[in-house]
């Protein structure tokens, strides 16, 4: 039954139109239309910068070099260098 009938379901954007596909023809982009107003503004609502994973990254590598730099003054403070 299901080979007969074949079934295929698509999402698409509010802002994007006549997009329909189907099974039998493949040249329907000159059809399709896009809403570039509408599009800009859900993408600027959509995607907002996460910025606390750089911070944290930074931050950690901040923690990782603290002991390393305490280690090497010991080091040369030990040898009389500094």
């Amino acid at each position: 039954v299901w080979g007969v009938s074949p079934k295929q379901f698509s999402l698409f954007h509010e802002w994007y139109f006549n997009a329909k596909p189907n099974l039998m023809a493949n040249n329907i982009l000159k059809y399709q239309r896009i809403d570039p107003q509408l599009r800009e503004r859900l993408r600027a609502r959509w995607n907002h910068p996460i910025v606390w994973p750089v911070a944290l990254v930074f931050g950690l590598f901040i923690i990782g070099v603290i002991p390393a730099v305490v280690s090497y003054r010991a080091k040369l403070k030990a040898k009389g260098l500094k």
